[in-house]
């Protein structure tokens, strides 16, 4: 896990003082990649559960994409893509991230998402403000 942080750092730190592109945003969702095409198990558990994941409880309602994530998505300038944090990434916890040519930088961590309380807006807010803290632009 410190090798992650010191490389997010290290993108930080280039993007401060260089104008450094993102070519896509990456959602990592707490188990499930896309919570649209999961459904309930047979055991009753609702793997959408918002409870489950912050992240899908900002921009899924039950297997619904929120209209007002659909809209908040589209206004970006880049692509913004979904992974599953148990099948491609070594973190826990749904996250954001900026991927760059010089690498990836973590925008939200899993305490940030979840003090967006499941909002659309506030979670836009939270993602542009980390992303000018950084140096990026999304827009």
């Amino acid at each position: 896990m410190r090798a992650g942080r010191k490389s997010w750092t290290r993108v930080r730190a280039a993007a401060r003082r260089q104008s450094v592109a993102v070519e896509r945003i990456l959602l990592v969702y707490e188990g499930v990649a896309e919570p649209a095409l999961e459904r309930r198990s047979d055991s009753g558990s609702d793997p959408l559960d918002s409870r489950a994941c912050a992240l899908r409880a900002i921009t899924h309602a039950d297997t619904l994409e929120k209209p007002e994530w659909a809209r908040c998505r589209a206004s970006f300038a880049i692509p913004v893509e979904s992974a599953a944090s148990e099948d491609e990434r070594p973190l826990n916890g749904p996250r954001v991230v900026a991927v760059t040519a010089k690498g990836e930088l973590m925008l939200l961590n899993s305490g940030a998402i979840a003090g967006c309380r499941g909002s659309v807006s506030v979670f836009e807010q939270e993602l542009l403000r980390s992303a000018r803290r950084s140096g990026l632009s999304l827009r």
